[in-house]
């Protein structure tokens, strides 16, 4: 594939896509900037990401905080969303040409953060597709000028909510 056919468009930060999501309406993760706002989260009783990087893949930079204690210094910080599955939409130019499953391997621990690192595999076999998982993972994709995207989705099936993680490119 040429670059000169294609674009690889340059990526954008996860703060940028949190910051473009809320701009558009976009069901996204709940973000802040406010180191004590992700403590007030925490005490609350949320479980609060922060984001130390945010140009990284795989969880690098990814501090899971459920206490006050645990709530480092970082430029962006997501609320954690519960969800029973979580998604990859592979996206070419503007169709949706593979949609993934992120499962757990047997006999690996849950993790919130699923990746491979901690045990967590695409899947491309029976898979059943929310309804408007496409649909939204178009409206996403719009954040970068890739033709190339591929939109990780959550889906909370007790409260049959769909909403965008991250737009990698």
């Amino acid at each position: 594939v040429s670059q000169s056919r294609y674009s690889l468009g340059p990526g954008k930060d996860k703060l940028y896509q949190y910051q473009w999501f809320k701009e558009q309406g976009i069901s996204a993760l709940e973000f802040t900037t406010s180191k004590d706002t992700a403590t007030s989260r925490v005490v609350e009783g949320s479980t609060v990401v922060a984001r130390t990087l945010t140009n990284s893949s795989e969880g690098k930079g990814i501090v899971i905080a459920e206490t006050p204690e645990q709530v480092c210094l970082a430029p962006v910080y997501t609320k954690y969303r519960k969800k029973k599955k979580e998604f990859r939409v592979h996206i070419f130019k503007d169709k949706v040409v593979h949609v993934l499953e992120k499962r757990r391997k047997k006999g690996t621990e849950h993790s919130l953060v699923r990746n491979t690192a901690n045990g967590y595999v695409f899947c491309s076999e029976n898979v059943v597709e929310p309804e408007g998982i496409r649909e939204l993972a178009l409206k996403a994709r719009e954040v970068t000028d890739s033709d190339f995207a591929g939109v990780d989705i959550g889906f909370n099936e007790k409260l049959n909510q769909l909403f965008v993680i991250e737009v990698v490119s």
